[in-house]
């Protein structure tokens, strides 16, 4: 089959992010024996070259990516799908292929993004094996019922999403299935050498669009795979598993593997602050780790405990100054105004993030609800939204009585500080 992978550029940045997921699915469909042609643009460039190329060429399904729901900003957010069900509109106009929604945002609403886009089929969880077998069954005309994470329009029940053994799903390769702009140095390449969280965090939705069991590759497939890359050019990397210290023996023989294989680059990862021995972070710097997003939330254990960490402040403290000695560069995160949250616990959270002297700092006021987390549990019960409440929709929880205070609070500190984005 012929078929043609979407993807609408988010925002306006400079150097936007590439869909790494559409380009595991592409890779997967080529090796499947379709023809793949793929189109990553900004809504008015896509608008203003996809008619003329549903003209040129017949497609015999159209995929379509949905990576993010929204920008997660609480005050006048804005909303992706819209900019998604003007290119579905675009696609019903000029070609008569079936539509299929995938990628993490769809993930998360998969219902309810499909009937919103008005699209033919879904997928949601991994796409490389399900996207893959709903394409072989249109090609052969077989009912597809049964395909794991297929959304129908209309259907009241959900099939299981269907997630691979990391081993046998093959990666992206530099410009063949992931198109990038030339290297530079504001460029960090997306990477992925695991999938899958059990952290449950209250507020998280990564078990709805990576399951929650933990699946690698194998450390031997990911170094040929980065070489691939640091031959074409690329030598920064952006690793952007969950958390890339669990397990912490996975990650330290993933770090060992790429600097006795002289993988010349450098990287930084997201990094759940519990767990790390002084062994891994020296293995993270002389494989090139440069940075890691330090998502500690609050310096509160109260908080903490109701957001699910399995961490507490001295666990922070103690992993962060590892990094430092390292010479690790910490990007630290913030997330205040949850269940629970206090203004004492806002203050103590601001001191303890003072204190940790990372060298930068992201902070958020408000939680994004996703459905199916704890977070809207709380939220339902508290009257923050009912059961008629749209979540599509950007809908955050912010504790009651901070709704002035925290964003006055949290603008003041940050103006004096100026490391601190907020």
């Amino acid at each position: 089959m012929k078929i043609l992978l979407l993807h609408v550029s988010e925002g306006a940045e400079r150097l936007p992010v590439a869909p790494l997921g559409m380009a595991c699915v592409a890779v997967a469909a080529v090796r499947a024996g379709h023809q793949v042609h793929r189109l990553v643009l900004p809504p008015e460039e896509m608008k203003a070259r996809l008619p003329g190329l549903l003209s040129r060429l017949a497609f015999d399904a159209i995929g379509i990516s949905v990576r993010n729901i929204d920008d997660q900003r609480r005050v006048d957010p804005v909303f992706f799908p819209q900019q998604v069900r003007r290119v579905v509109d675009l696609c019903r106009r000029c070609s008569s292929a079936p539509l299929i929604v995938g990628g993490a945002g769809f993930s998360i609403f998969p219902q309810r993004i499909l009937d919103y886009l008005g699209a033919d089929y879904g997928i949601r969880g991994e796409g490389e094996v399900s996207f893959v077998d709903l394409l072989d069954r249109l090609q052969n005309h077989q009912p597809v019922d049964d395909i794991g994470g297929l959304v129908l329009p209309g259907r009241s029940t959900a099939i299981p999403a269907r997630f691979s053994d990391l081993a046998t799903v093959p990666l992206p390769r530099p410009g063949r299935d992931l198109s990038l702009p030339a290297p530079s140095a504001d460029l960090w390449v997306p990477f992925q050498t695991r999938r899958g969280c059990v952290m449950d965090c209250s507020y998280c939705s990564t078990a709805s669009i990576e399951g929650r069991p933990l699946r690698r590759r194998p450390a031997k497939q990911v170094i040929a795979n980065l070489k691939e890359y640091v031959a074409t050019g690329y030598r920064q990397f952006f690793l952007v598993d969950n958390t890339f210290n669990l397990p912490e023996s996975y990650a330290v023989e993933l770090c060992e593997t790429m600097q006795a294989a002289g993988c010349s680059c450098v990287w930084k990862a997201i990094v759940y602050p519990w767990r790390m021995s002084e062994r891994l972070v020296r293995a993270m710097a002389g494989a090139g780790c440069e940075e890691v997003s330090l998502g500690f939330e609050s310096g509160s254990p109260g908080v903490l405990r109701r957001m699910n960490k399995r961490y507490n402040p001295e666990d922070v403290i103690g992993v962060s100054r590892l990094f430092s000695r390292y010479g690790i560069k910490r990007l630290g995160f913030l997330l205040l105004g949850g269940p629970g949250e206090t203004r004492d616990t806002v203050l103590e959270s601001l001191q303890f993030a003072d204190d940790l002297e990372c060298e930068a700092l992201k902070i958020t006021v408000g939680l994004r609800i996703y459905p199916g987390t704890p977070l809207e549990g709380v939220a339902l019960r508290e009257g923050v939204i009912t059961a008629a409440t749209d979540l599509l929709r950007p809908t955050f929880y912010l504790a009651p009585g901070l709704e002035a205070w925290l964003p006055a609070t949290v603008a003041a500190w940050a103006a004096e500080r100026p490391h601190w984005l907020y």
